[in-house]
């Protein structure tokens, strides 16, 4: 692939390839465009990144129905919960601190989805790639 000369990165052109499944969830969850690659597409933690400027990919396809992101980033969310508690269980078990391991499992839901929302949306991006093949193939009509 060709390299093209940004602003103030350097990106991989878009040639229209179809990606694996795999190469566009990692470009997700590495805050790069799923598509193309592009870096940088975050322009703002709590914002909606804007097409991407390479391949046009819109990060923002429902409009403001943001479900799609906001599903992905609870479940991201659920899972380090469920794997704090049970490893937090394990190591202490069998004088759990139910006080101090709930406490802790609160806070860490409460901050999680924050620190996760940008990935949350790069990743989602990635699954509707994936489920509507958008770079390069279409499905339907």
């Amino acid at each position: 692939m060709a390299e093209v000369e940004g602003p103030s990165e350097t990106a991989v052109a878009w040639s229209g390839k179809t990606a694996d499944p795999v190469t566009v969830l990692v470009r997700g969850m590495f805050l790069r465009c799923p598509r193309c690659g592009r870096r940088k597409i975050v322009q703002g933690y709590f914002k909606t990144p804007p097409p991407c400027p390479t391949c046009g990919l819109d990060f923002n396809p429902d409009g403001d129905a943001a479900v799609g992101w906001i599903i992905v980033n609870l479940g991201a969310t659920m899972i380090i919960f469920f794997l704090t508690a049970f490893i937090g269980i394990l190591v202490t078990w069998p004088k759990v601190p139910w006080t101090g391991l709930t406490v802790g499992t609160v806070l860490l839901n409460l901050a999680v989805p924050f620190l996760l929302t940008p990935f949350s949306r790069t990743v989602w991006a990635a699954i509707f790639v994936l489920l509507h093949r958008m770079d390069g193939r279409r499905a339907w009509g």
